[in-house]
């Protein structure tokens, strides 16, 4: 299954153990982190461009989206964005939230609110 993990660059070590576990379970995760920072962006239109690309459809080609919410989640949440409008307008992906209720969106009727990883995973395994 292909997975699209969003939350902020400063929790990249949350990214790197979600990543690990769902790795270890075989299925393949976006790893956004090893691209260089392209701040300030507007000094770096092109690198920008070419990474928003690549998320984009790294989102709209992922069978599962998991935002991880944090106060300093700018970009996760326009990919939470993204991702939602994949899933009304495709069906896919399906997405999980996992964190603090800090966007009315996490209650859209695409989105599952979960407590952990392992309700994700408790998911996934149900797919096959």
């Amino acid at each position: 299954m292909n997975i699209f993990i969003a939350t902020s660059f400063e929790a990249k070590d949350l990214f790197n153990e979600y990543k690990s576990v769902l790795t270890e379970l075989g299925h393949n995760i976006y790893d956004w982190t090893v691209n260089p920072s392209v701040r300030p962006y507007a000094l770096n239109r092109n690198l920008v461009n070419k990474h928003t690309h690549e998320n984009i459809d790294a989102i709209t080609s992922s069978d599962c989206f998991i935002l991880v919410t944090d106060s300093r989640s700018r970009s996760a949440f326009v990919e939470f964005g993204v991702a939602i409008n994949s899933a009304i307008m495709t069906g896919t992906p399906k997405i999980f939230v996992i964190g603090d209720d800090i966007s009315m969106y996490i209650y859209h009727s695409t989105v599952s609110y979960v407590s952990n990883l392992n309700e994700v995973i408790k998911w996934i395994k149900a797919q096959k």
